[in-house]
């Protein structure tokens, strides 16, 4: 059977200093998240978790591998140039020869960098012509002979009739039925 001690109100009602006084006598727990004491990982220990003081992260030795200058041969002459250098060259040959996957890899590296900015939708300017276009265009389509001229295709000679029922104006205004 468990003792109650009561270590809760007694924990809760404490001072600090009652408080570690209270958890001293207390025998360390071994539990879940609470390692034996005595394989706990010790300060200074190598075998401990993170990265060894002095080691270099991956964008640190990727700028230094960029900046190491090669060997390589231009117009006949040997000369050195960094790695990144020639890397971007190699990329702009094969931009130039128009391999797809380095255009978008171009692309990609110019938008990154800020080259590439979104064209700015501006107003056209019209002129006088261009109004007078416009104008022309909307009496065109609010007349009503408008859609009289529009048919789109070829002219009925009564070859393709189907039997369609037409509505007609008169010249009076009457509506008539007719039968095509």
């Amino acid at each position: 059977m468990r003792k109650n001690l009561g270590l809760k109100k007694r924990l809760r009602g404490a001072n600090e200093e009652d408080r570690k006084k209270i958890l001293d006598g207390l025998a360390y727990k071994v539990g879940f998240g609470k390692p034996p004491v005595a394989t706990q990982f010790k300060r200074g220990n190598e075998a401990g978790p993170g990265r060894p003081k002095g080691s270099k992260n991956l964008l640190t030795m990727l700028k230094e591998e960029a900046a190491v200058p090669i060997e390589v041969t231009e117009n006949g002459k040997r000369c050195s140039l960094p790695k990144s250098q020639v890397g971007f060259r190699q990329l702009m040959n094969k931009v130039a020869q128009g391999d797809i996957k380095a255009i978008a890899l171009y692309l990609n590296i110019e938008r990154q960098a800020g080259g590439l900015q979104p064209a700015l939708a501006e107003a056209p300017v019209l002129d006088e012509r261009d109004l007078e276009t416009f104008a022309s265009f909307a009496s065109f389509f609010e007349s009503p002979n408008a859609t009289e001229s529009q048919s789109s295709g070829p002219p009925n000679d009564g070859s393709h009739d189907i039997g369609l029922q037409t509505d007609s104006l008169n010249s009076d205004g009457s509506q008539e039925r007719g039968e095509k």
